[in-house]
């Protein structure tokens, strides 16, 4: 064995638990004296980690097993043995070696077809997993009983090989039967979750499906049937891997989909699911916490370690293919609700791609080029800690807490770059998300080194107490332009910086939101969800309908028409509870095309993060998740404030007020041939809402008294709603 060290070990600073984690530089296994003789490089490119912690004599020790991509790459063939790695500080590592490879384990099958020795179907060692029970440590790995592009995929099994130690070294062997009772599916990449109860479960698949079942106690064979849970896995592909946490169980698989955060094209993000039932299931899908990593598949692992979560999973960092991967490692972190917080990725510097507008960019994603293109920094280290973007000739100065990643540590004169696409000119609202404990100021310039904003950062109370200041009247001309901000006087932190168009607030007005025809409804447990499809806005209910009211500083509040209450997003999961306005209840009015401003965002003003659609899947409630503007997060609205005009219906006789004038109270006489719900608006003559009152109304003539005291003197006009009519009248108060 030998010690593997690694260069450019860097501080991890987060304010979560107030400590600062030393990390390796990713990708953390580089180099391997012993594999590849020194003409090739001596490169060890490794995939698919599964971590695990063993107790080593006494001393808790992670464990990788990850899958090996060989050199020359044909696609992810080319893989025919494995290595384990080990640490017992997420400093340095130790290489245990070879374990075995194809050739063994063919040998211990009694299969007697040869390896191939390049091309097509050469291999397929592919991801493996080890657990230990009672002294012995089980590797599951996944192996074809021939030739698939002869034979068929449906010939892959689940090998077995036991040890008596985690490196696989002592008493080892391959067993000469694979994991008894699966079907004969051509599915990979095995997993085993041992419960909190001392029950062992087992997971494999692939090509969009994912199956799962008891392990009998022999660790050899299933205990029951599988089960499928493709349908609860949106956009699984491969790789399974359950946790538990808190008593929440974790389902983390990769995916891809359009639909997707920070979607790429032809690229894996790790998504997950939850479930608080079982290791089986049901799952409810959360979404995705790892982005794309330059690689098509994005395998990987979640495990806890000396009291810290990390997540382990490959980039192609090193080679610049995305079959040629090696295994990286960075800190997990829950969000309170049991949530998985947006892994940052550290080590190599990112592809930064230029953003078309209206966008939310976070301000460590400046422009790639470096020192003079990207930022101008003073210091040549990163004074922050979060070795983030790496790489450069100077480093800027990245943080992260449990708000995100930010920059810090800015300095008079430093400056900051932004790629940024604008369909048409338009003036814009900027949003800048700040910290600081003195006044500063910034000043961003256009392409043509103009000011177009100038933006005076106040005392926040703390450089991690964020505030949000708002700038109206940006002028941006179209097409392709760089945005620079560029630092006055400094001594603050900057998280994110949003562009939305410029208009006004509909404040007052009652509105429906929808998506592609379907609307959101209050639906049961007073969660918001998209549920109800309408061909006209006749057939739109009080459920689907929300008064905008002026929360303050630029945010709108929305009271559901259905039970006057605030939509809210206290739990990211959005619903009408509150009767009174709070920060869960106050949110950005985002407007996203031009024209009308039919299309519009919310963004939540307590979390700052985007409400969302789940998928269009009416089984799930609205959220608030990320910190983008996609397909699901850009709603149409639809303007259902009720009629002003009251020259054709002004005198209706089912509806009569009195007296007239009317002071504190006014009396509304109805007659209804059946018993309805009434929906009454006060609104003023240019048709803003002052007041809404909901009635159950007998059938025959009835009489609703209204406390009108809070409406000054004037002239006003009463939409009266109900099933059989839509009446409005004059009010005259004194």
């Amino acid at each position: 064995m030998k010690q593997l060290f690694y260069i450019c070990l860097t501080a991890m600073f987060f304010s979560t638990g107030a400590f600062a984690q030393e990390m390796p530089v990713n990708p953390f296994i580089r180099i391997d004296s012993t594999s590849y003789p020194a003409s090739q490089n001596r490169r060890l490119y490794t995939a698919d980690p599964s971590a695990r912690v063993f107790n080593v004599g006494g001393t808790p020790t992670l464990f990788v097993y990850p899958s090996h991509d060989m050199e020359p790459a044909y696609g992810c063939d080319m893989m025919n043995n494995y290595h384990v790695f080990s640490t017992t500080d997420m400093l340095e590592w130790t290489d245990h070696g070879r374990i075995f490879g194809a050739a063994e384990a063919r040998e211990a099958w009694g299969l007697d077809y040869p390896i191939r020795n390049g091309g097509r179907n050469a291999s397929f060692m592919w991801a493996p997993d080890c657990v230990e029970k009672n002294g012995v440590y089980y590797y599951y790995f996944p192996h074809p009983l021939g030739y698939p592009d002869k034979e068929g995929w449906d010939n892959w099994r689940t090998g077995i090989a036991t040890a008596t130690s985690p490196d696989m070294k002592e008493n080892f062997a391959i067993h000469d039967t694979t994991l008894l009772g699966l079907p004969a599916m051509g599915y990979i990449d095995p997993h085993i979750f041992k419960d909190s109860n001392g029950e062992y479960y087992f997971y494999y698949g692939g090509s969009q499906k994912c199956f799962g079942a008891k392990l009998a106690d022999d660790m050899l064979s299933l205990a029951e049937p599988l089960k499928e849970m493709t349908n609860e896995l949106p956009h699984f592909h491969e790789g399974a891997w359950v946790i538990k946490r808190n008593g929440i169980y974790y389902m983390i698989y990769p995916g891809n989909s359009s639909n997707l955060q920070n979607y790429v094209a032809g690229q894996d993000q790790m998504l997950y699911a939850v479930s608080t039932e079982s290791p089986l299931g049901p799952w409810t899908y959360k979404g995705s916490f790892l982005d794309a990593t330059g690689c098509d598949t994005s395998h990987g692992s979640v495990v806890e370690f000396n009291g810290q979560w990390y997540v382990f999973y490959h980039n192609s960092s090193l080679s610049g293919q995305g079959n040629l991967r090696s295994i990286c490692v960075d800190l997990l972190f829950f969000e309170a609700n049991g949530d998985i917080r947006r892994v940052v990725q550290t080590g190599e510097d990112r592809n930064i791609n230029r953003r078309n507008l209206p966008a939310i960019i976070q301000f460590e994603d400046f422009k790639n080029g470096g020192e003079g293109v990207g930022f101008h920094e003073k210091s040549e280290e990163n004074t922050g800690g979060l070795p983030y973007r790496l790489g450069l000739s100077k480093s800027v100065d990245i943080a992260s807490t449990e708000e995100g990643v930010f920059i810090t540590n800015l300095e008079a004169g430093e400056w900051l770059a932004y790629d940024i696409n604008v369909n048409a000119a338009d003036t814009f609202v900027i949003e800048v998300r700040v910290a600081s404990i003195a006044e500063g100021k910034f000043r961003i310039e256009n392409e043509a080194g103009e000011t177009i904003a100038t933006i005076n950062v106040p005392n926040t109370g703390g450089m991690n107490t964020w505030k949000s200041i708002i700038v109206h009247d940006i002028l941006l001309a179209a097409g392709n332009q760089t945005l620079k901000f560029v630092v006055e006087t400094g001594g603050f932190n900057l998280n994110y910086f949003m562009l939305t168009l410029e208009g006004k607030l509909p404040i007052g007005k009652i509105l429906s939101f929808g998506q592609s025809g379907i609307y959101v409804t209050l639906a049961a447990g007073n969660q918001l969800r998209c549920t109800k499809s309408a061909f006209a806005s006749s057939q739109l209910t009080n459920t689907e309908k929300f008064l905008i009211e002026d929360a303050g500083d630029g945010l709108i509040a929305l009271k559901s028409l259905s039970n006057n209450r605030y939509a809210s997003a206290s739990s990211n999961v959005m619903t009408c509870i509150n009767t009174t306005i709070g920060a869960n209840n106050k949110f950005y009015w985002c407007i996203l095309k031009d024209g009308v401003y039919r299309n519009i965002a919310l963004k939540s003003f307590a979390n700052n993060q985007v409400v969302q659609n789940y998928r269009n899947d009416t089984n799930k409630p609205l959220r608030t998740s990320g910190y983008n503007f996609g397909e699901w997060e850009d709603f149409n609205w639809y303007d259902m404030t009720p009629t002003t005009d009251v020259a054709n219906i002004e005198n209706d006789s089912r509806v009569t007020l009195y007296p007239v004038p009317a002071g504190d109270t006014v009396t509304i006489a109805t007659e209804l041939n059946n018993v309805s719900d009434i929906d009454i608006f006060i609104t003023d003559l240019q048709g803003k809402i002052l007041q809404t009152e909901k009635k159950n109304v007998n059938s025959g003539l009835s009489e609703i008294n209204i406390n009108i005291g809070g409406i000054a003197a004037g002239i006003y006009l009463v939409n009266v709603i109900s099933n059989e009519f839509n009446v409005v009248k004059k009010l005259i108060v004194n």
